[in-house]
């Protein structure tokens, strides 16, 4: 019972096979005896509904049951801001929230430096070329806080990326990548930005513009 899945590859690792519109594969000229089917299909998991070994003979048949893996995502919540409120991350998976879920990320990019200019917590754990964090059993999500270091340097706005990697319990849906910024306290510098108020332009006809912003005193002339 349940519903249809084309595409799937069933093998013995000699013989193969893949599954119609109606989820129903044949494979032939198997040996005689027992033989040891996989079946695979990217995004989901498959679990035998028969002995594993299976006997080799007519009218023997080998139905799975498939499950859909879990897909993480990750978004970046307020900045951090020095002396002042933490920054967060926040990792959300879909499915099952049974058991506790390992993500493997990327380590932590930006022109921030962690352990320098910030902490996370928790802290990710090393693995190998990977990073993990953990979504606790029974939530939904894990939302790790961006602790600024409260420095005298005058660095001004940071940035702290974070990058998913696909794990084997998961796959990576929705956003894959976040980036949130670290705000200074101690630099007097001007902050600028630059905005397309109007970015649709028409040659001979109108001009497209761009606004410059700037925060801080403005009583003198800003190159």
């Amino acid at each position: 019972a349940g519903n249809a899945l084309p595409g799937v590859l069933v093998s013995n690792g000699t013989a193969w096979a893949y599954s119609d519109e109606n989820g129903d594969y044949a494979l032939s000229n198997l040996s005689s005896g027992s033989t040891t089917l996989t079946a695979k299909l990217y995004g989901w998991t498959f679990t035998p509904g028969f002995s594993n070994p299976i006997t080799v003979g007519a009218g023997a048949t080998a139905p799975w049951t498939a499950v859909a893996r879990a897909e993480v995502a990750i978004s970046a919540g307020a900045s951090a801001v020095e002396g002042g409120a933490n920054g967060s991350f926040t990792l959300t998976r879909t499915g099952s929230t049974t058991a506790a879920m390992t993500v493997r990320v990327l380590s932590a990019g930006g022109s921030a430096t962690r352990g320098t200019d910030y902490n996370f917590n928790p802290a990710y754990v090393d693995d190998d070329d990977y990073r993990t964090f953990t979504i606790p059993a029974g939530a939904a999500s894990l939302t790790i806080a961006v602790e600024p270091v409260n420095d005298s340097s005058k660095e001004g706005p940071e940035t702290i990326t974070l990058q998913l990697a696909e794990g084997a319990d998961y796959l990576v849906g929705g956003n894959a990548v976040a980036t949130l910024t670290l705000e200074d306290n101690d630099t007097t510098q001007p902050k600028v930005s630059i905005a397309s108020t109007d970015p649709a332009a028409a040659e001979g006809v109108k001009s497209a513009a761009l606004t410059l912003t700037r925060t801080g005193s403005t009583a003198s002339a800003l190159t």
